[in-house]
């Protein structure tokens, strides 16, 4: 009986075996099924966007009369909040990046003081709005106007 279970036991092992190879037969490399995927850029500064920005302002205003010579008048620092939007695009040329952005932000900064020249009149400034459009074209210049 113990041959028996012994005997089935090699039987059912050689069965479920595949076959064996020598590592030394130099069989020929498997043939590539699918080509090599093509190298592509891992990033492009080409398109389009729009975004939205918020912050703070601080702007200080000199008064002056020299065309009558009444000489300062004094000066402000206003200052408060500002929200606005943003636009561009791009387009990569190689390393270079060509490309315009403009944006617009409303604000709200207000300050006066009194007049020292004319007792009574009070100098004021009321900054509403702050605009920009500029230029890109990198690696080499980039220019804005406000």
């Amino acid at each position: 009986m113990k041959r028996f279970l012994l005997a089935a036991v090699a039987g059912l092992t050689a069965s479920f075996s595949g076959f064996a190879l020598a590592a030394d037969l130099g069989r020929p490399a498997p043939r590539p099924v699918y080509a090599p995927p093509p190298v592509v850029a891992l990033y492009t500064w080409t398109g389009c966007y729009v975004g939205g920005n918020g912050g703070g302002l601080w702007a200080r205003r000199d008064w002056s009369d020299p065309v009558f010579g009444r000489g300062d008048f004094g000066n402000v620092t206003a200052s408060g909040g500002l929200g606005g939007v943003q636009a561009g695009c791009n387009y990569q040329l190689g390393q270079w990046v060509l490309g315009v952005q403009g944006d617009w932000d409303w604000a709200k900064a207000t300050a006066s003081t009194a007049n020292p020249v004319f007792p009574g009149f009070t100098d004021q400034s009321d900054t509403k709005s702050l605009a920009s459009l500029c230029a890109r074209v990198t690696p080499g210049i980039a220019s804005c106007s406000t």
